[in-house]
């Protein structure tokens, strides 16, 4: 029978002399003789000498930038005074008007402008970024602004065209009155072009003429109330339908139509003839 052969074991750690296990192993630093240098690789947490010479080549890169390049970031977001430092050092001005944000003369609100460099100052921005962004801005209204002329220039010429088919023949006439209303009521008060424009883009094109010219209408009407019946209807421009209109109340006058009858020449007759062709053809 062949003989048995022992299995290997694990060798046990070698006892000391007196039977007692060997204190655990100094860290590496613990030879260096200088206590101020053994205390800051303790610090550090240096796990090996290669570690800390690692550090060390990592600290002489930073040699060669200057003092007034290296910022100390605050560690809490609500440090004020930390961060105040640092926006100063990045290029924040000192004070919010110095920031001399750019403002367009045909747009631009300088009122806007300083409240927005005192929200700029307060968020820390540099002269660059205030410049810029203000700057952006501005090419976005600018960009808007010239949008919405387009679109009200486009809404006005569509007003017209729709405008002159209700009126017909009538337009000039009619808007001859408008012009009237605007030189003898609205120019006197002192009202410029700039507010007819607001007029116009609160209640529309046609709707600004429409009502123009029923003020121009009723300022003629007042002029001429002593003349014959024909002499205010034939002084203003009539819409297709008002004719019709008008038409219609003076042949329910007996009086009026005995005049038609007998004076064929007459202002009646005139006035007639020219209702019926407005009804018929807008007065073409």
């Amino acid at each position: 029978m062949a003989e048995e052969q022992s299995q290997p074991t694990s060798a046990a750690p070698p006892a000391a002399a007196n039977g007692q296990m060997p204190a655990e192993a100094a860290p590496w630093y613990a030879s260096i003789e200088d206590p101020l240098i053994r205390g800051v690789a303790e610090l550090r947490k240096w796990s090996s000498p290669a570690e800390a010479v690692k550090s060390y080549t990592e600290l002489e890169k930073m040699k060669g930038i200057p003092g007034d390049r290296i910022l100390a970031v605050p560690e809490k977001p609500d440090d004020a005074e930390g961060w105040n430092k640092v926006y100063d050092r990045l290029g924040r001005p000192a004070k919010p008007e110095d920031y001399n944000l750019p403002v367009p003369q045909d747009f631009g609100d300088p009122e806007f402008a300083k409240a927005a460099a005192v929200k700029f100052h307060g968020m820390g921005f540099s002269q660059k970024q205030a410049t810029d962004l203000a700057t952006w801005w501005n090419e976005q209204q600018l960009a808007y602004i010239t949008e919405s002329d387009r679109t009200r220039q486009q809404e006005a010429e569509m007003d017209l065209r729709d405008l002159r088919r209700e009126w017909g023949g009538a337009y000039e006439e009619r808007e001859e009155l408008a012009k009237r209303a605007v030189r003898e009521f609205i120019e006197p008060l002192g009202m410029d072009a700039d507010t007819l424009t607001l007029m116009e883009e609160a209640i529309g094109t046609a709707n600004l003429i429409k009502l123009f010219a029923a003020v121009g209408e009723k300022l003629g009407e007042s002029r001429y109330a002593e003349s014959s019946p024909g002499a205010a209807a034939n002084a203003f421009g009539l819409t297709p339908d008002a004719a019709k209109a008008r038409l219609a109340q003076l042949m329910q006058d007996k009086e009026w139509g005995s005049k038609v009858l007998k004076n064929p020449g007459g202002p009646e007759a005139a006035e007639m003839d020219r209702l019926q062709r407005i009804s018929v053809s807008g007065g073409r």
